[in-house]
């Protein structure tokens, strides 16, 4: 069953139902929304939590990471969506103009967003004491 955004949606669907999941109620969570409510808050919770203690070295390894993500998905995501695996619904993305091979622009802000909160929370997490890697004992100490 292909899929808009977060909502199966039926290949073969009824007139005058576009913008709709199957059962007819109308969805109000657009892609946009999704990305904001669940990435781009949560992101800036954690920037705000973190603030100067994200170093120079975590930016470079939140933007590898990134160019990773957006390397590695790129091909497939578009391929899958050429396929027909899944199918992003107009009535819940920005549109055509925004739209880059086969996806629309809000798929390429997930992954690239899942990739900085991801990266985000395991920094938080290992100011954790009890997450933090214990000490190396062969390491001097002040080296």
């Amino acid at each position: 069953m292909p899929v808009t955004g977060a909502f199966p949606v039926a290949r073969a669907r009824a007139p005058g139902r576009e913008g709709q999941p199957p059962g007819g109620r109308p969805c109000p969570m657009t892609y946009g929304g999704f990305l904001l409510a669940f990435l781009v808050l949560p992101i800036a919770a954690l920037l705000a939590l973190l603030g100067r203690r994200l170093r120079r070295f975590h930016l470079i390894g939140i933007g590898l990471v990134c160019l990773l993500a957006f390397v590695y998905t790129t091909p497939w995501d578009n391929y899958a969506a050429y396929k027909r695996l899944w199918y992003f619904d107009p009535a819940f993305v920005w549109g055509r103009p925004f739209w880059f091979g086969y996806l629309p622009l809000e798929e390429y802000l997930f992954y690239l967003a899942e990739a900085v909160f991801v990266c985000l929370t395991v920094v938080a997490l290992s100011r954790v004491p009890w997450l933090a890697p214990p000490p190396d004992p062969d390491e001097k100490e002040g080296a």
